[in-house]
């Protein structure tokens, strides 16, 4: 949950806002209604809610599922549990030592909204920028840059290295025009 929760707190984090943030977790109530914490919103020390349940079920429906979505939400967390087990992610390669499961209450939630910071994920390119399949071969005329490309973050996060996405998606979209003004 740690480790987690400070990759989504502002890089401005200090001992004193680690410590809000404790305290909120230590005081969290279950249901509907959720609680205050701060950190999520990761802009200063602004709160936002967050959602606790005792079950997956219980938050799959304080969240909103319902249904087949609701289910494919509980079969995904099993999923990704039964991986954590053995030890290896089968779908997207992350190392088994980076993994922990989602199997202990109290379970929480908040609703996250894309900020597109960065991906520890995402398509993994060559020193072209081309996207490469599954066997790791460029497929011709698809590329990436910037936060979509994966492989940057895999094993870390410098959160003491101000606009390095920034300079990424610079430098990545400079070497694309390269490759593909070479063509010509």
């Amino acid at each position: 949950m740690n480790q987690g929760y400070e990759h989504n707190m502002s890089s401005t984090t200090c001992a004193r806002e680690w410590d809000l943030v404790k305290a909120d977790l230590a005081n969290y109530q279950t249901g509907p209604d959720g609680f205050e914490v701060y950190g999520f919103t990761g802009y200063g020390m602004s709160k936002s809610k967050m959602y606790a349940a005792e079950t997956l079920d219980e938050l799959a429906d304080i969240l909103g599922y319902e249904g087949e979505a609701k289910q494919a939400l509980l079969d995904e967390i099993a999923h990704y549990n039964e991986m954590c087990a053995a030890g290896a992610d089968t779908d997207f390669d992350m190392p088994g030592s980076m993994m922990m499961t989602i199997d202990q209450p109290p379970f929480y939630a908040t609703k996250e909204f894309a900020d597109g910071l960065c991906t520890t994920g995402g398509l993994i390119v060559d020193t072209e920028c081309r996207v490469l399949d599954k066997d790791r071969q460029p497929i011709e005329g698809l590329f990436a840059a910037g936060i979509v490309s994966g492989g940057m973050f895999y094993n870390t996060y410098p959160h003491h290295l101000n606009c390095l996405s920034h300079t990424r998606n610079c430098l990545m979209g400079y070497t694309i025009g390269q490759v593909l003004g070479a063509k010509q």
